[in-house]
């Protein structure tokens, strides 16, 4: 995963802002060049044992703390990760799930941690799962997930 920090410099006004990308394959990748293009910045990559939950749980605090440490006034976590597809079972997809259910914990301790910072949270995926096989599909329209791919990003 990967810790990105940007904010003003030498004087400027404007707010100190950390990012949490969890995802660094084909989307995860497009958007941290693209965030460290358009503000500039830095980015670390932090260890994230994406099979190992008890490893993942000592992470999760470590990458908490480096996140408050920055005194950030907006967090931003990104969520751009995943392996799932939609050929894939419920088995293939728990892991998946409980990842995700992992990060929004994380998020719940930033936001109750982090003074007055802003806490954001986007999710990248596909939308597909949760439209499949509808033909218009519009602000109003209401997901229908068909597959164990679906459930899992509804």
């Amino acid at each position: 995963m990967k810790l990105l920090r940007w904010g003003p410099q030498d004087g400027e006004a404007g707010e100190t802002v950390v990012a949490l990308l969890f995802g660094s394959g084909l989307i995860g990748g497009a958007i941290e060049r693209a965030l460290l293009r358009g503000r500039g910045g830095a980015s670390r990559t932090l260890p994230y044992a994406w099979t190992d939950p008890e490893a993942r749980a000592d992470q999760a605090r470590q990458i908490r703390a480096e996140t408050l440490a920055q005194a950030p006034d907006r967090i931003c976590v990104i969520w751009a990760g995943g392996a799932g597809g939609f050929g894939s079972s419920s088995a293939e997809m728990a892991p998946e799930t409980a990842l995700v259910a992992e990060v929004l914990t994380l998020c719940r301790r930033l936001r109750d941690d982090g003074g007055a910072a802003a806490l954001d949270l986007h999710l990248f995926s596909s939308a597909g799962g949760l439209f499949e096989g509808m033909t218009q599909v519009g602000p109003d329209a209401a997901p229908r997930a068909l597959r164990p791919y679906g459930e899992g990003k509804l």
